[in-house]
């Protein structure tokens, strides 16, 4: 069988004929003309380096295979403990890379006031020419940029008990803050709201660029009852989702309560908040 005809009908490149002759795999006879011949058994063997390198088999395992020094059971047996290991590495430093860039629920201080009841949470310290997380130090002069968004969490309000017990939902809305500086970004979340005004101001007297979307700046700055703050986000803050992809709710008490509470009755109205979760 002539080179083209085997091109054809392997969907192989000439270039990899030619390659799989030199590295001894193939025998193809040579016609009159100076033409390759290519035998049954050689089809049946450039079919098979196909099906092996399909499967990453390298060129060296092959020709053990095809000299009978390794069985194709044992070569891919090895192909797949290598990708399981693999898998493993890719899997551990995957986590690695997400807790590095995840984002760290902190309460934010300033000029390193420790207050007693935030116990339990880490601090963001914004001081005179630096902020401090944990053992990072951001140089306010390195700050390029602080993106400003908003999330969501809910969870459930009980009255009562019993069969005439009834449950509502309530929001709570939360700052995400990035300081994009000349090196890295770090993400955080602001957990302390009576505050958020404050650190807005931080920023604001150090010259720091805000990117602020949602305007969140002049809000918290125009409406300072907590009260009245909520009400105006609850009213807004489904289009702002849609329309910034925010998480609404980033975290829910709804499915933890599902999972506790039997399905005898839906005393508290569990199918009912999860369809209005779902709108």
């Amino acid at each position: 069988m002539k080179t083209h005809e085997v091109e054809d009908m392997l969907g192989i490149t000439k270039q990899a004929l030619i390659y799989y002759e030199k590295e001894g795999l193939i025998h193809p006879q040579r016609l009159d003309n100076r033409y390759r011949d290519y035998t049954q058994k050689d089809i049946d063997i450039l079919k098979l380096i196909l099906l092996l390198r399909s499967m990453e088999i390298s060129i060296d395992e092959i020709k053990l295979i095809l000299n009978n020094q390794l069985s194709i059971r044992e070569a891919l047996q090895q192909k797949q403990d290598f990708i399981h290991d693999s898998q493993k590495r890719l899997e551990e430093l995957n986590q690695r890379i997400h807790d590095y860039m995840k984002r760290r629920e902190v309460k934010v201080s300033f000029y390193k006031q420790d207050i007693d009841q935030w116990k339990g949470y880490d601090t963001l310290y914004c001081n005179d020419g630096y902020i401090q997380y944990n053992e990072i130090l951001i140089e306010l002069s390195d700050i390029k940029e602080i993106q400003i968004s908003m999330y969501s969490t809910n969870g459930i309000l009980h009255a009562g008990a019993g069969a005439f017990g009834m449950a509502g939902m309530y929001f709570q809305y939360f700052i995400d803050l990035d300081i994009l500086t000349t090196k890295d970004t770090y993400s955080f979340s602001i957990l302390n709201n009576n505050l958020v005004c404050d650190m807005f101001d931080y920023f604001m007297n150090n010259h720091i660029l805000i990117n602020d979307p949602l305007h969140l700046v002049t809000l918290y700055h125009d409406k300072r009852d907590p009260v009245v703050l909520n009400n105006y986000i609850n009213l807004h803050f489904k289009d702002w989702a849609k329309q910034y992809h925010l998480d609404n709710p980033r975290k829910s008490f709804l499915s933890y309560c599902q999972k506790s509470e039997p399905k005898k009755k839906d005393s508290l109205g569990w199918n009912l908040i999860q369809k209005l979760f779902k709108k």
